[in-house]
């Protein structure tokens, strides 16, 4: 089994601990790195290496923190030219970081190049981790647990633009509550255990609507992403993992 364990997610800042028997894989780094090693108990010698998505300071924010303390850091290209140190991962290639297998998914978020992730391990199953992504046209086999991000839903948006509140950015670089039903349901098997709601924008989203739209949608309440939370990821069917990225274009 392992635990996910929510540092922060929002616009505010983006950090994440996935917890299999002890060995820690943090994914994003993007709040101040007191917040991580809270989040750590201090145990950054259990952390078995770093993944961000993208540049952006709020997930990328304590990459020099997180080099500093001799972490091992991983993200696209992009990422590495800017922070030297950080390894660049390759998409449709497996790594192996402790126990966790690693594939990187490139997907739209604006000018920028950012990265999805495919996380195996023998003691959670699957996790399919999307966020910054206005769109994802693609169906992962074998996922036991989504993280996704469901950042603003169409209806809020407008109502914040009738009222001066306009966020003209979001629709073109981050995933709504429509958009993200769509993938949750195309994700939707036997196999899937856990879904969560993570990066809703402070301003342009409702937790209780979005958890009413994917229930409507799939039948399963999702989790929202707060600080603090702790999620079990109980591991279900998994079988061993072929070679190829297991990845259909939609």
């Amino acid at each position: 089994m392992g635990v996910f364990r929510i540092i922060n997610s929002g616009s505010s800042g983006n950090s994440y601990i996935l917890d299999c028997l002890g060995e820690y894989l943090l994914i994003e780094l993007g709040v101040k790195w007191d917040n991580i090693l809270n989040g750590l108990n201090y145990k950054t010698g259990d952390v078995v290496g770093c993944l961000v998505s993208h540049r952006h300071s709020d997930h990328s924010k304590s990459i020099s923190k997180a080099l500093y303390r001799r972490l091992s850091v991983y993200s696209c290209v992009d990422v590495s030219e800017r922070f030297n140190g950080v390894f660049p991962l390759k998409p449709n290639k497996k790594y192996k970081i402790g126990k966790f297998e690693i594939q990187c998914i490139p997907v739209p978020h604006g000018d920028c190049p950012c990265y999805s992730f495919i996380i195996d391990n023998p003691d959670m199953g699957r996790m399919l981790f999307i966020t910054d992504a206005s769109d994802f046209p693609y169906k992962v086999k074998g996922v036991n647990h989504l993280f996704i991000e469901a950042n603003y839903m169409e209806d809020i948006i407008l109502d914040n633009a009738c009222n001066n509140k306009w966020n003209s950015s979001a629709s073109n670089t981050h995933m709504g509550i429509e958009k993200s039903a769509e993938v949750i349901k195309r994700h939707y098997s036997e196999n899937l255990h856990t879904v969560c709601l993570i990066h809703l924008s402070d301003g342009n989203s409702d937790a209780n609507k979005f958890k009413d739209i994917v229930f409507e949608e799939v039948g399963i309440r999702p989790f929202i992403a707060e600080s603090g939370l702790e999620i079990e990821l109980k591991k279900k069917n998994f079988k061993e993992k072929k070679e190829c990225i297991n990845l259909e274009i939609i």
